[in-house]
């Protein structure tokens, strides 16, 4: 027998024992469809793991962009060069596992040395090819292992100009400028700031974000154009987004030849105050338009019209905040001309006993909303160097990825934590965003919530009983108790009283409308504390969450249910004799579920996040 049939016949022995079925791929073939077996006896048997084939590719190239972990690391065992360029594009097997997105195979080459600094035949080097392809967890890992994030191209662009110029995409984009890059540099062959190349492109996305972070607008390129004149010229083209239009309305004041109007309407300072002011405003003209001698159909056309006319004028009085401004100053307004009809209406008509109850529980609310609207809800927020390591440890792991990881925070996502798009911040135990404190609902500032609505609920009870003791004392002189055979007589007391004093009316009806929606909101919130154990986000997204599914039956339960008097004391910490101590989680640190025996989960900062 022949030397190449004793061979032959031993490795069919071999594949025979280990179920391997016989292969004749090449070594090139073997890598692309990670065979490692094929591969580990192709080296064996002499082949140099440094060969090209007929395109000048080499072996980690195709493990590489295939993602070949396992034969990745055994041809780096084997003194494999994993720097070598080559492809039509002179690329290292780096560029190509950036360009297909292969995360774990660029953590595996960046380990293992890997030159991230390295510029293929475009001129490019890997973290502009990660921002032209928008891979925006690959582009977070560069600079977190230390790659330079203003590095510029041959052409002497930077990877936020090839975000700007290829992708209507705001992740990446955003990531760079949130780890520091530079807006204000020039590319070498028309001098375009990342502003420029992003209008040049109508990457209205791109230029929304680099506004928000303070892009100068006056940087002129090669062509004595600033990124600004570039905006207002454009300003009717079919990409235009209107959000843009209105910040470059707001940020007028560039162009000093502009009316005085014009720059008036354009200041973001007077558009905030005025949107702030406008609701007590409103309130206080209704009330006027009420208190006249006018028919009611004349007050009720005049109300109309003062609403309309605001909604023909809200691009020049609102803010673009309007949606977050508005709500909260509708509150803080009616509640100010609430305690002005207070103090001067109502008390001086009621007993002292209840005016004291209604200002001593307006004291509990005034101090809950307080809490709830200025107190840190729970923000995740961490160092620049802590974010480094956060990112590293993470890609290392393999869970660089939406589920664990906010690439807009850069941050690890911790157990039912959620970033809000409005405070631009992830929230540990996120409930939601709440309009009407101005701020969100999270872990620090939820029971501060709940004891608002429930002091909110109180009070307007109290003002509604002083306003029937307002009547009784005011109104019922003017109009006789109902006769004993008028069964229509209530509604129409009723409607009398409401007529009697305009101002009171009005100020009852305010009341009314807080009593509305604080009633549902307040019973929705008790029973996903108490008998859901769930947060509003957890409760409206159930299904998007794999740990309240029961790994073995299917059943939705939430894994943080201790029964419904448990979870009531667990959420207000308050400690009742007889009863388990509150369980006091520092949300922002926990990371992950466990099961345990009984099928229950539990959470566990150290477990493996298969819940999650």
């Amino acid at each position: 027998m022949s030397v190449e049939q004793l061979f032959c016949s031993i490795l069919f022995q071999r594949r025979n024992m280990t179920g391997h079925k016989l292969s004749n791929m090449n070594i090139f073939e073997a890598t692309r469809e990670g065979d490692l077996v094929r591969c580990q006896e192709l080296v064996e048997a002499g082949i140099d793991v440094n060969i090209r084939d007929d395109d000048s590719v080499t072996l980690m190239h195709w493990a590489a962009i295939n993602n070949r972990l396992e034969i990745m690391k055994y041809y780096i065992s084997k003194g494999i060069r994993i720097d070598e360029p080559g492809g039509v594009l002179q690329a290292t097997p780096l560029h190509w596992a950036i360009r297909d997105n292969r995360l774990m195979a660029v953590v595996l080459l960046v380990q293992n040395g890997a030159d991230s600094t390295f510029v293929d035949s475009e001129g490019l080097s890997c973290i502009h090819v990660a921002a032209r392809f928008a891979h925006t967890h690959i582009i977070a890992y560069l600079v977190a292992t230390g790659v330079d994030i203003n590095v510029i191209d041959r052409a002497g662009l930077t990877a936020l100009m090839h975000c700007a110029l290829k992708h209507m995409s705001l992740d990446p984009a955003r990531l760079l400028i949130k780890f520091g890059a530079a807006t204000s540099i020039q590319e070498f062959y028309g001098g375009n700031t990342a502003m420029h190349c992003a209008i040049l492109s109508k990457n209205h996305v791109v230029v929304n974000l680099l506004i928000n972070s303070g892009a100068s607008l006056d940087i002129p390129n090669d062509k004595n154009e600033t990124a600004f004149q570039l905006l207002w010229d454009c300003r009717s083209a079919p990409w235009y987004d209107v959000c843009v239009l209105k910040k470059l309305e707001e940020i007028n004041g560039y162009d000093k030849n502009l009316p005085l109007l014009e720059r008036i309407k354009a200041n973001d300072k007077i558009k905030y105050w005025s949107t702030i002011a406008t609701p007590a405003v409103l309130y206080y003209f209704i009330g006027v338009i009420l208190e006249t001698r006018l028919v009611y159909v004349s007050k009720l056309t005049a109300i109309i019209t003062v609403i309309f006319l605001l909604f023909l004028s809200r691009r020049v009085l609102f803010t673009r905040n309007f949606s977050s401004d508005f709500p909260l100053s509708v509150y803080f307004s009616t509640k100010f001309w609430l305690y002005v009809t207070w103090f001067l209406w109502i008390t001086p008509r009621i007993s002292f006993l209840l005016s004291l109850t209604n200002v001593s529980l307006s004291g509990i609310l005034c101090y809950n909303f307080y809490k709830s609207w200025k107190s840190d809800p729970g923000y995740i927020i961490t160092s620049r160097e802590e974010k480094f390591v956060t990112v590293i440890e993470l890609a290392e792991k393999g869970m660089l990825i939406p589920r664990f990881f906010c690439c807009t925070c850069l941050v690890r996502k911790p157990v039912r934590s959620k970033h809000c798009s409005d405070c631009d911040c992830c929230v540990a135990k996120f409930d939601h965003h709440c309009p009407w404190v101005g701020n969100c609902i999270g872990a620090n500032n939820h029971r501060y919530f709940v004891g608002f609505l429930s002091m909110a609920l109180i009070v307007s009870v109290l003002y509604i009983a002083g306003i029937v003791a307002y009547w009784n004392e005011v109104c019922t002189g003017k109009y006789p108790s109902k006769s004993a055979n008028d069964t229509a007589m209530p509604i129409i007391l009723f409607s009398k009283y409401m007529v009697c004093d305009p101002w009171v009316s009005w100020a009852l009806v305010n009341v009314m409308i807080h009593t509305v929606w604080v009633i549902p909101l307040f019973v929705c919130q008790l029973y996903q504390i108490s008998c859901l154990a769930m947060t509003t986000n957890e409760h409206m997204n159930l299904y998007r969450y794999k740990h309240f599914q029961d790994p073995k039956t299917g059943e939705i339960r939430s894994p943080f249910s201790r029964g419904r008097l448990q979870n009531l004391i667990d959420f207000s910490r308050i400690r009742i004799p007889g009863c388990n101590p509150p369980d006091e989680k520092n949300w922002k640190n926990l990371f992950t579920l466990e099961c345990n025996e009984s099928n229950s989960f539990l959470v566990n900062p150290h477990s493996h996040p298969q819940y999650v």
